[in-house]
């Protein structure tokens, strides 16, 4: 069964909302494409462990990032995030270390 992905420089510029609720997937690799947003549905991905989304264009995550219980890095550098979304993304979050820069 899956349990890394890795789509870093593909250009990708939005994801299908296709993730289900028992997928194994532990990392999630979407490093220097062109995201500016992910599907509500990333949050069923409850074995994730790594979330990476450097040098995108993201400037907020879903509202329920919180569900993401298993979930230690979140790795955000080079994206247009405001701080106060960090902040939101902190209190949902306090088990997960958020990268920013």
């Amino acid at each position: 069964s899956l349990e890394e992905l890795m789509l870093d420089h593909n250009q990708i510029a939005s994801l299908p909302p296709v993730f289900k609720e028992n997928s194994p997937l532990k990392v999630l690799l979407l490093n220097h494409n062109q995201l500016t947003s992910l599907p509500e549905t990333i949050v069923n991905l409850k074995h994730l462990e790594l979330l990476t989304l450097s040098y995108n264009n993201i400037r907020v995550l879903p509202q329920d990032m919180g569900n993401l219980k298993n979930l230690k890095t979140l790795i955000l550098i080079g994206n247009p995030i405001e701080e106060d979304e960090i902040k939101r993304l902190r209190s949902l979050m306090p088990q997960t270390k958020i990268i920013v820069q």
